[in-house]
């Protein structure tokens, strides 16, 4: 009977490519999909918010893991890692919808649950990576930090990082990568801040020792800012350590007009940190708050999904930093496809899907489209690679213009890159 339970859960991991379990390892062949190896990669760090729970979280569950594939859909990620998953068999579902590409690995410990198929573990919020098999490689997870005792009781009881090394495959080419996912002890009071330092300081002890020479990130519900402390303005952020030796915090580069990365406060708790190896792939402007999700599920902030913003950011692991292309964590085109314009020009995409009426404007520029276009992401950036205007558009109709506003902006030269479900239009553009 044993046997049979064993084979039966064997067979279940291999259908939905999930797995559950400290120490896994996934090795796979090359698997043939849709997307393709030469684009961007984008990794997301997302807190679902008691994903599955029947006691926590939003009350109606099917609607909750339909909202989550929708959004993962949507935002089409490589890379993603998710905060309090407790029902793991939800998250197959919802993977095995993103396509056979996909794959996922669910921590088997979590905060006040040791490992083992136990009641407590399957009611407790857990992490997970849900990554694309045709681009990152011969996947390996673990918990970090786990024979310290000390960590465990300042990871919130048990609630260790999450480690992930793989090697990215990207236009025939391997880079290494290691990324820590974290769900660090939540609370504004002294004890859990001075918790969360202590962790934070052994962690950055650590990743010296074990990950130091990897690209790597550090993502995740760090329940807590990066510029001080929600426990208190006078404190310095209790992620110092891990902003050190070249690190970078992208998420401080966020403009405070982006707002707060949950629905009620006003404050980035969920954060990404990339060393200077990581650092040297990244795409300029990409990071950002993923607040555009309301165009897949446009009751978003009614709480019915999570109480977390999704973060993302986007990396080229051909070109470096001085080479790569604007991108606002959408996915990217091939160069090879850009060309230009005879006409005007301006650099566009081959098979147009918006068409700019003028390329000089004074108070707005107006988007015409021959056939009708959803889901479009507007983004601006001015002659400094600055991004200064940044909209979304549900859709537009052949024969109405959309008016991109730019009245408030400066005269000068500008770059207008236009995103729709995996393609890209650029624009040169002048405002007068």
């Amino acid at each position: 009977m044993q046997y049979r339970l064993s084979l039966l859960i064997l067979l279940s991991w291999f259908s939905f490519g999930c797995g559950n379990g400290q120490n896994n390892q996934q090795k796979e062949n090359a698997i043939s999909g849709t997307k393709s190896t030469t684009q961007n990669i984008t990794i997301v760090n997302w807190n679902i918010e008691w994903f599955g729970s029947t006691k926590n979280g939003p009350y109606d569950l099917d609607l909750q893991q339909a909202n989550v594939q929708k959004i993962l859909q949507y935002l089409h990620a490589e890379l993603y890692g998710l905060c309090e998953v407790v029902d793991i068999d939800r998250l197959n579902e919802v993977v095995h919808q993103l396509g056979d590409q996909y794959s996922c690995i669910v921590s088997d410990y979590a905060a006040g649950a040791k490992s083992g198929n136990t009641q407590t573990l399957k009611d407790a919020q857990k992490m997970a990576f849900v990554f694309d098999k045709n681009i990152f490689k011969n996947v390996h997870t673990r918990a970090f930090m786990q024979k310290s005792s000390r960590a465990g009781y300042n990871f919130s009881n048990g609630r260790y990082p999450f480690l992930l090394e793989a090697t990215i495959q990207q236009n025939g080419k391997d880079f290494p990568i290691a990324v820590l996912l974290i769900h660090a002890k939540s609370g504004a009071d002294k004890d859990s801040y001075n918790r969360r330092l202590q962790a934070a300081n052994e962690m950055a002890d650590s990743i010296k020792v074990v990950l130091n020479d990897k690209p790597l990130m550090i993502m995740g519900d760090y329940n807590d800012v990066l510029q001080n402390s929600i426990a208190g303005k006078n404190l310095t952020s209790p992620y110092s350590a891990l902003l050190q030796n070249g690190n970078t915090a992208l998420t401080l580069q966020l403009s405070p007009a982006s707002g707060g990365t949950t629905l009620h406060y006003p404050t980035i708790i969920d954060n990404q940190i990339i060393n200077s190896a990581l650092a040297a792939h990244y795409v300029k402007g990409s990071i950002a708050i993923r607040k555009d999700i309301v165009n897949a599920v446009s009751d978003f902030k009614n709480g019915k999904t999570s109480d977390h913003y999704p973060i993302s950011s986007s990396f080229d692991f051909i070109k470096t930093n001085s080479a790569n292309t604007k991108t606002p964590n959408t996915e990217d085109t091939q160069d090879k496809n850009i060309t230009i314009n005879p006409k005007n020009n301006v650099p566009v995409n081959t098979g147009n899907f918006v068409q700019v009426v003028t390329t000089d404007f004074q108070d707005a520029i107006e988007i015409s489209v021959s056939e009708r276009q959803e889901n479009l992401q507007f983004i601006l950036y001015n002659s400094s690679d600055e991004k200064v205007l940044s909209v979304h558009r549900r859709y537009i109709e052949p024969g109405k213009s959309f008016f991109l506003k730019c009245k408030e902006l400066s005269n000068g030269n500008y770059t207008l890159v236009v995103f729709e479900n995996g393609k890209k239009n650029v624009f040169q553009v002048k405002k007068n």
